[in-house]
């Protein structure tokens, strides 16, 4: 199928490639939104800005259909091994080995890269997927799930066009809810780091819209669990499943409403203003707290 990246219709997709999906730019996803949690201004920012490859991006994409469709994963991934560099005994900032290596790269634009070493190396995916079906948990939310259907709709309340892209998903059986799972990778091994990645990169928003999108294409039904299932990329490779519990996705996706109709209210007036709107313009005052005034030498006069 040819697919036009500036004209994608409403609709459920079982087809799309990854590219296309992230190629589109008349939908909102996740990683837009999220920005707006900062400010509108950091919205529009990252509206603005060139699209930009990211290596640990290729990689959590590879770990999936390595895990989902092995032959699918031989065919579109490409082996990036930089001891093969014009310039071994130099780094990536000598002019030969920069230019080897945008020849790669564009070689295999439409290919999945993998370093041949590091945390995002193929040998690195490979421990991560052992580790991975070790656990019960996850192989249990895995199993016999949909795969990276894609969703584009248009938020009925707000107008907003939209889009998300589950991972996995399953419907609802008379013994269970409907489950989505969130498959992702994290350099670290511990549970605790785990879970500030889930806050710092603000998977709830992502996983409220997942929510949203399955339910507004009546998919999955009201009450749904949703999971994040953590591959880490480091020893022991161990794999953590976390729930979102479910009275917090009543509030964060009453939160991502509320953010949907702000971007309207931007987006309508074209004014995408930073951190405080109400005094954005204006001149603020700078109040330096009593520890710092202390450590520069300054000491305030305690009447008698």
């Amino acid at each position: 199928m040819n697919w036009n990246v500036r004209n994608i219709e409403d609709g459920v997709y079982t087809d799309m490639p990854i590219e296309v999906y992230h190629g589109n730019k008349t939908h909102f996803s996740a990683s837009s939104i999220k920005e707006s949690y900062k400010s509108m201004a950091h919205f529009k920012a990252y509206l603005d800005k060139p699209e930009q490859r990211k290596v640990h991006f290729d990689f959590g994409n590879a770990f999936e259909l390595n895990i989902t469709n092995e032959a699918e994963f031989t065919k579109n991934i490409a082996i990036f091994d930089d001891e093969k560099r014009p310039k071994p005994n130099m780094n990536f900032g000598s002019k030969e080995n920069k230019a080897w290596k945008a020849s790669f790269y564009e070689a295999n634009k439409d290919k999945l890269i993998i370093p041949n070493s590091g945390d995002d190396s193929l040998n690195t995916l490979i421990l991560c997927k052992t580790r991975l079906f070790k656990h019960p948990a996850a192989v249990a939310l895995l199993q016999n799930a949909e795969y990276q259907t894609t969703i584009f709709w248009t938020c009925p309340d707000t107008g907003l066009k939209l889009k998300t892209r589950p991972d996995f998903w399953k419907p609802s059986t008379a013994k269970r809810s409907a489950i989505v799972a969130d498959l992702k990778t994290d350099k670290s091994s511990e549970s605790q780091k785990h879970l500030k990645q889930i806050r710092d990169l603000n998977y709830p928003v992502q996983g409220s819209l997942q929510l949203m999108g399955l339910k507004h294409a009546k998919l999955i039904e009201e009450g749904a669990r949703f999971f994040w299932i953590v591959a880490s990329k480091s020893i022991p490779y161990n794999t953590e499943v976390y729930e979102f519990d479910t009275e917090d996705i009543i509030s964060f996706t009453d939160t991502l409403k509320f953010k949907l109709e702000e971007i309207k209210r931007a987006q309508d007036e074209g004014v995408f203003l930073s951190y405080e709107p109400n005094i954005d313009m204006g001149i603020k005052t700078v109040y330096f707290p009593y520890y710092y005034k202390r450590q520069m030498g300054i000491v305030e006069q305690i009447e008698s």
